[in-house]
């Protein structure tokens, strides 16, 4: 009954959450900002919505922030509380993150990330998508010699893309001061990742193929009942790393653009 009850407060009382999670969120940004552990101070309300349809929800994440937190009222900063503070109503306080979240990102990465918030859509599962690795461009970051690169996973482990690419490849992605150490001396590191903004890797792309569960108690006594329909979204990031203004690229070949 405890357990019931504690969630049923949370719900009553999101208004005075939603400004806790306000003091919070700046409070924490400004001390982190002061100590030099940021760069700026994000806005709670820097959300861009890409989908809300039928318990799901497409989000363009900031980069910089944790997806969420096992503590979300003490470590506020994450995208879990800037979907908390633009959508109280689709937060469930039986969940320990208060959404589903259908994948996941490292918090220096930018761009898609899916949430549901129904217990239907939560159900689906999520089917796999095609691994390729498509060399867009060749050019100059930061006048040393880089490739802008299109990577589609097929799996979802952490650091994935990030690991495949520092120690399969042998070429890590810039700006990436955990992983660029394995195939970099000191002074090529430095020069090549410090004076950067940001790692460069965004989530440019979601491809979402979601198939219904069965239910093993039902008879299938027609076609159409023993092979549900596909629920199917393709969705796209209007970012672009190399148009930000603080990224300093040049061109040297173009073979595709995003």
């Amino acid at each position: 009954m405890a357990r019931e009850i504690v969630p049923f407060l949370f719900a009553l009382c999101r208004p005075l959450l939603r400004l806790y999670v306000w003091f919070a969120w700046y409070t924490q940004a400004a001390w982190q900002f002061t100590r030099r552990k940021r760069d700026s101070i994000p806005d709670i309300r820097d959300l861009t919505v890409i989908l809300n349809k039928d318990g799901l929800l497409v989000l363009d994440k900031n980069p910089e922030l944790l997806i969420n937190s096992t503590k979300p009222w003490r470590n506020v900063l994450s995208l879990q509380t800037q979907a908390f503070f633009k959508f109280p109503v689709y937060a469930n306080f039986n969940l320990e993150h208060l959404f589903h979240f259908v994948n996941r990102l490292d918090a220096p990465t930018s761009g898609l990330i899916c949430l549901a918030y129904t217990a239907k859509m939560a159900n689906l599962r999520p089917r796999s998508a095609q691994t390729r690795i498509t060399v867009l461009r060749h050019g100059y970051l930061n006048k040393l010699p880089a490739s802008y690169v299109l990577l589609e996973p097929l799996t979802g482990r952490r650091h994935q893309l990030r690991i495949h690419c520092a120690v399969g490849l042998g070429h890590p992605i810039a700006g990436d001061l955990i992983y660029a150490r394995l195939h970099a001396i000191d002074d090529v590191y430095e020069a090549a990742n410090y004076p950067l903004h940001r790692m460069m890797l965004h989530a440019y792309r979601l491809d979402l193929v979601l198939l219904p569960n069965r239910s093993p108690f039902k008879k299938r006594t027609t076609l159409e009942e023993s092979c549900p329909s596909e629920l199917r979204f393709d969705l796209r990031s209007s970012h672009n790393l190399l148009s930000d203004k603080r990224t300093r690229w040049t061109d040297k070949e173009i073979f595709e653009e995003l």
